[in-house]
């Protein structure tokens, strides 16, 4: 009976969500009062968070090169601070990374935010 009882909550629980950067992208633009996936005008290309003075582009942590530059581009297209929100699942191997954007974000002066995120 337990065992019938479990296939049909295994059966019918609803599918795990997705955490995705467009996940998190909705789930911290209220933190940043920030509208979202916000289009560059005259271009194809979308700013993930944008707040009255940040243009936030939202990477994981693995991806912080690429984070960087799109934060630049987006600010520079915006008129706009460049920012920089990492998603960092806590793994000891990409702590390197998150240092590494640091000191960039600091040379360059891009606001950097750091989020903890499970995996």
């Amino acid at each position: 009976m337990i065992q019938q009882i479990l296939l049909v909550a295994v059966l019918f629980a609803p599918p795990p969500v997705k955490k995705d950067e467009a996940y998190w992208r909705d789930h911290f633009a209220p933190k940043y009062q920030a509208d979202t996936d916000f289009r560059i005008p005259g271009t194809r290309r979308h700013c993930d968070l944008v707040t009255r003075t940040e243009a936030i582009e939202i990477d994981w942590e693995t991806k912080h090169y690429e984070g960087l530059g799109q934060a630049l581009s987006y600010g520079l297209a915006l008129g706009r601070k460049p920012a920089l929100l990492l998603l960092d699942r806590g793994r000891e191997k990409d702590r390197w990374r998150i240092k590494d954007a640091e000191d960039v974000c600091r040379r360059y002066c891009i606001t950097l935010y750091v989020e903890e995120v499970p995996e």
